[in-house]
């Protein structure tokens, strides 16, 4: 499989499990669950404020690292395991909304540290993957593969959650 394959389709993977955490989903979940609009909007706020911070807290580790795929590779697997540890927050039914809201703001926090970090590692990815007479060509593809990806799962979401 090409290097452009393989890019285009973690990208459009990664950007669709992305909205999970600031998306639709966790949203409805958590007012599903009986939690205030109020508190739902700070928690988007306190992911955005995150990934803002570690950004900036983390921009100059990608220049010195001479592991790129490697390191992003580990994140990625983190990231992963972060989805996972939603899964049975899903399924407790006897625990408190508000216990379960804080579970999944600390587990979100982190998430959106680590996805910071990856993000850093990202820009300096396509440099070592791709000629750089391309590089146009797959920043432009890869955007609109991620974005139908995206827009894709979302409408998933609509349908299914108003069934």
């Amino acid at each position: 499989m090409s290097n452009y394959i393989k890019y285009f389709t973690r990208n459009a993977l990664y950007f669709t499990a992305y909205l999970i955490i600031t998306g639709t989903v966790i949203q409805t979940f958590l007012l599903e669950l009986g939690i205030r609009e109020s508190n739902v909007s700070v928690f988007v706020t306190v992911m955005s404020l995150t990934n803002v911070i570690s950004t900036i807290l983390f921009s100059s580790i990608a220049d010195n690292s001479t592991k790129i795929i490697n390191t992003m590779s580990k994140l990625f697997f983190i990231i992963g395991l972060t989805f996972i540890t939603f899964i049975p927050l899903c399924l407790i039914s006897n625990l408190n909304a508000f216990v379960i809201f804080l579970l999944i703001l600390i587990i979100g926090i982190l998430q959106t540290l680590f996805i910071a970090i990856r993000n850093v590692f990202e820009y300096k990815l396509p440099y070592l993957i791709i000629p750089m007479e391309n590089f146009n060509i797959l920043m432009g593809v890869d955007g609109v593969i991620s974005g139908i990806a995206g827009i894709v799962f979302s409408l998933c979401m609509v349908f299914f959650i108003n069934k």
